[in-house]
């Protein structure tokens, strides 16, 4: 019995530190259809090189050769040849930096995305100046940036993403300028009042 389960360990192992394949899009928007059909209505379009999970085996319908799939919480068809194979690393395949959450406006929760779109489920939600991790790739993902949260690939608005300071940081470093140059401007007053004042005497 411990000789099989060394076995299966080192073969778990094994697996582990292999080269990962994972699919992507070939091409820029492409198509995910609801159902396996080219006249079916498109449920969203993924940037190229954007990471899919395949959910079911392909299978050839109407000369064409399908592949179910996940994009965030999209799940429909696309046409195998739209998709392919990349191998990767798993232990340099990510390249991340870190940013911060950052609102528009005062007390704005900041919303996660499953998928660069705002019609996509909302993983999470976070306050301004949150830390996050970026991932760091050359798919463009429009008006969004692609993140690791919880483990997971998730999205984020890039007006809600910042590498220098958050709208919160921001604001209270213009109210503490702004409390130095009245408390400034006070003390100058106060000084020239006195002095004013000493003069008369």
């Amino acid at each position: 019995m411990k000789k099989v389960l060394i076995v299966a360990l080192i073969i778990l192992i094994f697996l582990f530190c292999m080269n990962a394949v994972s699919v992507r899009a070939l091409h820029p928007d492409t198509p995910l259809f609801e159902e396996a059909s080219f006249d079916s209505a498109v449920i969203f379009r993924i940037p190229q090189n954007a990471y899919v999970i395949p959910i079911e085996e392909p299978f050839t319908q109407d000369n064409t050769t399908w592949q179910k799939v996940q994009y965030g919480s999209y799940v429909g068809y696309a046409d195998r040849l739209y998709l392919y194979e990349f191998d990767e690393d798993k232990s340099f395949s990510l390249r991340i930096s870190r940013i911060k959450a950052t609102s528009t406006k005062m007390g704005e929760d900041i919303n996660i995305y499953s998928a660069n779109s705002l019609g996509s489920a909302v993983v999470d939600s976070v306050k301004d100046g949150t830390r996050l991790q970026r991932v760091e790739s050359t798919v463009d993902y429009g008006d969004f940036v692609e993140i690791l949260y919880g483990g997971q690939r998730a999205f984020i608005q890039n007006v809600n993403a910042t590498a220098s300071l958050t709208y919160n940081e921001k604001t209270a470093l213009i109210v503490g300028a702004a409390a130095v140059a009245v408390l400034t401007a006070m003390v100058f007053l106060i000084n020239f009042i006195l002095k004013s004042r000493k003069k008369k005497v």
